[in-house]
């Protein structure tokens, strides 16, 4: 697992130098720990929309890790189309999003699901990523 803080971080802080051709951008991310575990989130875009007549696709990738050991990796890409994402905050289990184009968005990390403003989830289906990518 990297070694950090807890907080939010800038895009360099999170990855890095960048890869060629990667399928998902950072924009910033957050670490901190969740049900004794370390997780690391995220926040980005879809790294091969070259269309710029498509919205851009906003995601977040989630990383949980249990003494230093990945366990789980997976990209939760947003309900809607809404451009490149920005963590705002995190509240217990609460992500607190924002998109480019000013669209807010609440990801819960326990239930790993997208909620909506009154606090239902949102039905997606997350992208399993091979562990170490």
């Amino acid at each position: 697992a990297p070694t950090r803080g807890f907080g939010i971080f800038s895009a360099f802080e999170c990855s890095g130098e960048p890869k060629p051709k990667p399928t998902f951008l950072s924009n910033n991310c957050w670490h901190g720990q969740l049900n004794s575990q370390d997780v690391y989130v995220t926040a980005g875009r879809e790294g091969l929309a070259d269309d710029p007549n498509q919205p851009v696709q906003g995601g977040i990738r989630v990383k949980f890790y249990i003494r230093k050991y990945e366990v789980d990796e997976n990209i939760h890409w947003t309900p809607t189309k809404s451009g490149t994402l920005e963590i705002m905050s995190v509240n217990g289990s609460v992500v607190n999003l924002r998109s480019v184009t000013g669209t807010t968005f609440t990801f819960n990390l326990e239930t790993r699901q997208w909620m909506s403003d009154n606090g239902t989830p949102i039905a997606s289906t997350p992208t399993a990523t091979p562990i170490g990518q």
